[in-house]
């Protein structure tokens, strides 16, 4: 579920097709995709998820590289968590969170 719907398949096919239309109309720009801290950082349960990121991350710099002569910009940003209703199954138990917690300076998510 997590690949399916971290998808970065979806990404690229929103990313190109404002790209394209852009591109077409002699638009400059830019396109931010949302990513995340563990596209760069192991993180112990979420593998799918980290993966996932990583990729949205690669498609980024690819299509930075591509677009960049066009006059558009392409870039992520990476938060670390989040507290969707799926991130608070597991960071909200103490165990999972608290390590986490401890490494952010202002002490909350």
């Amino acid at each position: 579920a997590v690949v399916s719907t971290q998808s970065t398949g979806r990404a690229y096919f929103v990313a190109q097709a404002v790209a394209r239309n852009m591109v077409q109309n002699g638009k400059k720009g830019s396109i931010v995709n949302v990513s995340s801290q563990a596209a760069q950082v192991a993180l112990s349960g979420h593998t799918l998820y980290g993966m996932s990121k990583a990729g949205l991350d690669n498609l980024t710099k690819n299509m930075a590289l591509e677009l960049g002569p066009h006059g558009i910009r392409v870039n992520s940003i990476n938060p670390t968590v989040v507290m969707t209703d799926l991130a608070r199954e597991h960071w909200g138990k103490p165990e999972n969170g608290g390590p986490m917690l401890a490494r952010i300076p202002l002490g909350r998510f």
